[in-house]
């Protein structure tokens, strides 16, 4: 059967050493994973971001004819965040936390630093934030997972329609934080594994590599994944099931 290989998706889930693996590499002072991410970075740590960077808060209407409470009046339409390069760029989504909004702290972080980084940057609400929910939810009923998904996408499709005649778009990146009842959607984390990336690979990550082979002509598709923890002796497998082809 011809199958064509839509994408390979390798993306670093967890950066946590294992307690088997000894981590010399590390720069970071702090070992404890839940100290280096959850408490924050020291202010002599953090990175040199620029102190101003052009925002532009911006609405769309996914839903335009919805009829939207009195109370509600002021979340008819969806607002995010913008900031332009003044070149051409790629464009980058940042969604938020569980119920965070977009001029949350996090992304407001997250938004200084890609733009730093030379990208066009748009913060959006999280689906769990009361504006996406009255504006954007098309079951207005947060936290089932598959339809904020879809939500999300409907309202990033509008967002690049509106913007795409007024800046040079050469490629798309998705970004979030979350620390809530569920991880922000972001399934492709950066770095991913692509040809001369020069992010190394070092003892002490754990990997997931995911590739989905498709036949678009009969509508039938396979999924391989497999998570590994990388040591000194070289990758060991954490997933329970082997790679063979189910077959039922």
């Amino acid at each position: 059967m011809p199958f064509r290989l839509v994408t390979l998706l390798c993306c670093l889930v967890l950066s946590v050493p294992s307690p088997a693996a000894e981590v010399t590499y590390y720069e970071y002072p702090f070992v404890d994973p839940l100290e280096a991410t959850v408490i924050g970075t020291p202010e002599i740590y953090r990175a040199d971001l620029p102190d101003d960077i052009p925002v532009e808060v911006r609405q769309v209407q996914p839903f335009p004819h919805r009829p939207v409470p009195e109370i509600f009046w002021y979340w008819k339409t969806l607002r995010f965040a913008f900031s332009a390069q003044p070149g051409a760029a790629p464009l980058a989504f940042i969604i938020p936390g569980t119920g965070a909004g977009f001029e949350s702290s996090k992304s407001v972080i997250l938004q200084r630093i890609l733009y730093a980084a030379g990208l066009h940057v748009v913060s959006l609400p999280s689906p769990i934030h009361p504006n996406f929910i009255v504006s954007a939810s098309a079951s207005e009923r947060p936290g089932l997972l598959a339809d904020d998904a879809r939500d999300l996408y409907r309202v990033m499709t509008l967002i690049r329609r509106q913007l795409q005649d007024e800046i040079q778009i050469t490629g798309y990146d998705l970004a979030g934080y979350s620390l809530g009842a569920t991880f922000a959607p972001n399934w492709m984390d950066w770095p991913m594994f692509f040809h001369n990336n020069p992010e190394r690979i070092a003892p002490g990550m754990v990997l997931f590599l995911h590739m989905i082979l498709m036949d678009s002509d009969a509508g039938l598709a396979m999924t391989l994944g497999r998570t590994s923890l990388i040591t000194e002796r070289g990758p060991e497998p954490l997933s329970a099931r082997p790679l063979d082809l189910i077959v039922r």
